[in-house]
């Protein structure tokens, strides 16, 4: 066997004529590079060495023979897909201090039988589970916080429950296998995952307890004769598309979509020039995306967050002052606003997310509060214009100058 190692990074395992079955890897490794034992398929069991921290997107996809995986207490990332479609693998066991199970992680495992998931684990990202028909014993702690869509779609586990209500943790709404018109969510929920009553054409009416403060992606989306909605008085968080294609939505009368009393759901109106309600406090995702004829909105002075891709594709838009309180820029926020020219952050700001000006092309010059230490990939992507960043005091060329100033 042939393992490439580039600085303690396992690059890529190479089978040969030999075709070994059973792989160790070599004690020093500190990360297992993306796609680095793709579709092996002679391999059987792997031991990955304490001191691997990371292991990267699609690493051992297609791994079709591969029965046994033992992962080290050291390991802190893992990544998506990782496991996808190695369909002998039975049993694994994750370890603590894992906070997070991407995305299509063990997507079609089709041996897959049970899962332990440890207390350090808040978040399950989309199908990470999906395709395991054989999973029928899942250990789910009560700490996770966040569910993608479809995490357990099609398994063993999931086909087998009976209740109208797929609850994880007790807390979690997952899914919802019912047919009643009118459905009242149990007080215990405090979360409403993604998809969780998507499409279902036969609820006319629901009720949402003040115990939810999160719904997910397209929760009730698809849900064309949904017209009576009983909402909390707040709602921390609600998904991109969570109640598109309702007759709840689509009847809406005004301009601005608000829930509760101070959640901007979605904007329907053509203006120009358009100022938020003063009670707003939170901007749901996508809420003012493709509004082409915005030149210029007003933000008020008590919001608290605002979400992914808000502002995307506004290609009239030209200035934005974004009020002091909001911590984060989001992904994409300003994605493909190409006549935007002015931004002013407040110093409250302290990470910019991935691809949050991607596309604006008029943009010439930032001032990047000092406040900020996080920086995401792509930020400034396709800002051809962009020649003048402030921060800290000093003025930078483009991103990568700034990048190359702070390490990068």
């Amino acid at each position: 066997m042939k393992f490439y190692i580039e600085n303690n990074v396992l690059m890529r395992y190479a089978e040969d004529e030999e075709n070994y079955e059973d792989v160790v890897i070599p004690n020093g490794v500190t990360r297992i590079e993306s796609y680095a034992f793709d579709k092996c398929s002679a391999i059987k069991s792997v031991v990955i060495p304490e001191g691997v921290t990371s292991i990267g997107i699609r690493a051992f996809f297609g791994c079709t023979s591969l029965t046994s995986v033992k992962l080290p207490n050291s390991l802190r990332a893992l990544d998506g897909a990782v496991f996808h479609s190695c369909t002998a693998l039975k049993e694994i066991s994750i370890p603590d201090g894992l906070n997070e199970i991407k995305s299509f992680t063990f997507y079609n495992c089709t041996s897959l039988e049970k899962i332990f998931i440890p207390n350090s684990v808040t978040k399950i990202g989309e199908q990470a589970f999906n395709g395991c028909e054989k999973l029928a014993k899942i250990d789910i702690p009560d700490t996770i916080e966040e569910f993608g869509r479809d995490v357990f779609k099609d398994t063993k586990w999931f086909n087998d429950i009976s209740n109208d209500f797929v609850m994880i943790s007790g807390k979690i709404l997952y899914k919802y296998k019912g047919c009643a018109e009118c459905v009242r969510i149990p007080d215990n929920v405090t979360t409403i995952a993604a998809e969780a009553f998507a499409d279902n054409e036969n609820i006319k009416s629901i009720i949402i307890p003040d115990s939810v403060c999160s719904i997910g992606y397209r929760a009730f989306g698809g849900c064309i004769n949904l017209a009576d909605i009983t909402f909390p008085e707040n709602i921390g968080n609600i998904g991109v598309n969570a109640f598109e294609n309702t007759k709840w939505f689509n009847v809406h009368d005004g301009d601005f979509v608000i829930i509760g009393d101070n959640f901007l759901y979605k904007y329907k109106g053509e203006k120009e020039n358009v100022v938020i309600p003063e009670n707003v406090e939170h901007i749901a995702g996508f809420a003012f995306s493709n509004c082409e004829k915005m030149k210029s909105i007003k933000i008020p002075a008590g919001i608290k967050s605002i979400g992914k891709g808000a502002f995307g594709s506004c290609t009239s838009l030209k200035i934005v002052v974004i009020p002091s309180g909001i911590t984060s820029v989001p992904f994409s926020l300003f994605y493909g606003c190409k006549r935007l020219e002015d931004v002013m952050l407040p110093d409250t700001v302290t990470e910019i997310q991935d691809l949050a000006f991607d596309g604006c092309k008029k943009l010439k010059k930032i001032i990047i509060p000092d406040s900020v230490t996080r920086f995401g990939a792509g930020i400034f992507d396709g800002c051809d214009k962009l020649t003048n960043i402030t921060y800290r005091g000093n003025t930078y060329g483009s991103i990568e100058d700034l990048q190359k100033e702070l390490g990068k």
